[in-house]
């Protein structure tokens, strides 16, 4: 555990920690508020059409369908692209200090601690 992090380790932790996070209550609920909000803003709906929702409509911002986009943006080239980003820039910051980006520390950036006691 106390040695370098590798790209494709670093790659593993990420996606394991975004799933895991679409998947708790906080984000369900975060996630439609988003969608609601955004839709009041830019005007495309005011309080008077939340009745006039359809199920259809409904599906559209439910919070599996957040799940299924992000286990679909976790294969894609975007999340290899921003995870290298990050992982470069965490190795460029260790490399400063004159450390290794250890796997350790990778683990500890996606940790709830809350949640694990």
């Amino acid at each position: 555990m106390n040695r370098a992090c590798e790209f494709n380790e670093y790659v593993s932790i990420m996606s394991q920690h975004l799933i895991e996070e679409s998947e708790t209550p906080e984000f369900k609920h975060k996630f439609r508020a988003e969608v609601m909000d955004k839709l009041m803003d830019d005007g495309v709906m005011d309080s008077d059409d939340l009745n006039d929702f359809d199920d259809e409509d409904l599906r559209a911002i439910a919070p599996e369908t957040a799940q299924k986009n992000m286990a679909d943006f976790i294969r894609s080239e975007d999340f290899i692209e921003e995870c290298r980003k990050i992982f470069s820039g965490k190795v460029q910051q260790c490399l400063v200090e004159k450390e290794q980006f250890k796997l350790v520390e990778a683990l500890e950036d996606t940790m709830d601690f809350w949640r694990v006691g």
